[in-house]
């Protein structure tokens, strides 16, 4: 075919839809485009900056978080505010910030799948809101002794269509737990009893918090981070040494208010009645004692004297030779609360604990 007759041709086709078929090969471009690209970002996004990975009942575990993408985050949710989408800033902003290190977040299951206490997993009470402590499809009951205080008490519970159900049941107080920290619930037709733990507990002095929890009998310790690279153990005698040095004033106040700062050693601690696992409490240097035990900030100014005391005399190190061996030392995220500590475990900045 001669090019003159080709040109002929191609003259003779409608410009519309020539124009349409350009039209509608970028169109169908751009949104494979736009979408792939969104796509890939959340992929990256979930991948590099928050390394979700599920695991077994519908749990999944966020790595890592820092402070800057938290703040990157509200941030972003404010702005989507402000253009009129339906977006609840606080909520959203609250749920980013208590994203920590190896924090583990709930995939609800569905109601089939839940246990009975999963299924009623929270109620009020005196201006308290017990909590089922274990996952919801965990059915872990107490062997302690229990006396009844509530009787025929009705429990609401949501499932996944958010549809209501409810239930009857007993509340107990639990031998060796204050009712203020923790209560015991049974189920009608059920022999055993759980245990509920209030998420709102904020004792008075220290000696509320060491009798409310029945601290000597319940909370074990992982070790004490003194040095870099390691922990130390707790044996029972570090444990005495506790109560002889820093639980020796019961009428301390609980200054949850306060932020301590400086240096600070810490220590990993549990209540598995509780499920209060892997908890932190911190030693400062300038006399406080804190902990995120049961959820909640609990600080207390013991002294100076009495930290010093304690470590030098249990385990023989002052905070100047910590200082001296551990820093420098890299920064690293501390489980539990937000903190900046060393890989010596001295913290040099204040802890925000969750409220």
């Amino acid at each position: 075919m001669k090019s003159e007759d080709f040109f002929d041709i191609l003259g003779e086709v409608d410009e519309e839809k020539v124009a349409h078929a350009g039209r509608a090969t970028k169109k169908t471009r751009a949104v494979w485009i736009r979408f792939g690209a969104m796509a890939a970002c959340v992929c990256l996004l979930m991948v590099a900056v928050l390394g979700f990975g599920f695991g077994e009942d519908g749990w999944f575990v966020a790595n890592t978080m820092t402070t800057t993408e938290k703040e990157t985050t509200t941030t972003t949710i404010a702005a989507k505010t402000e253009q009129g989408l339906a977006t609840s800033t606080k909520q959203q902003e609250e749920t980013s910030t208590t994203t920590t290190v190896g924090e583990l977040l709930w995939h609800e299951p569905k109601w089939e799948q839940r246990s009975l206490p999963g299924k009623f997993h929270a109620f009020l009470h005196n201006q308290g809101e017990y909590v089922y402590p274990f996952n919801w499809v965990e059915d872990v009951y107490t062997n302690r002794t229990a006396r009844k205080i509530l009787s025929a008490v009705t429990l609401v519970g949501i499932d996944e269509y958010d549809a209501e159900h409810t239930t009857v049941v007993d509340i107990f107080a639990i031998e060796g737990f204050d009712e203020a920290l923790a209560l015991g619930v049974k189920f009608e037709g059920i022999d055993c009893i759980y245990l509920y733990l209030n998420t709102h507990y904020t004792p008075d002095t220290l000696g509320d918090f060491l009798v409310d929890s029945d601290f000597e009998n319940t909370v074990s310790f992982g070790g004490i981070a003194l040095f870099k690279g390691g922990n130390n153990p707790v044996n029972a005698q570090n444990v005495a040494d506790m109560h002889m040095y820093l639980f020796a004033d019961n009428t301390v106040e609980n200054d949850y208010t306060a932020e301590p700062q400086g240096h600070c050693v810490t220590m990993s601690v549990s209540v598995d009645a509780l499920n209060c696992r892997n908890k932190t409490f911190y030693l400062y240097e300038s006399g406080y004692i804190a902990t995120n035990l049961f959820g909640n900030k609990h600080v207390f100014f013991v002294g100076e004297k009495s930290v010093a005391d304690f470590l030098e005399n249990s385990y023989q190190v002052t905070f100047e030779q910590l200082k001296e061996i551990n820093e420098p030392a890299s920064t690293t995220t501390q489980g539990g609360a937000d903190a900046t500590v060393t890989s010596g475990a001295t913290v040099t900045t204040s802890v925000n604990f969750p409220r």
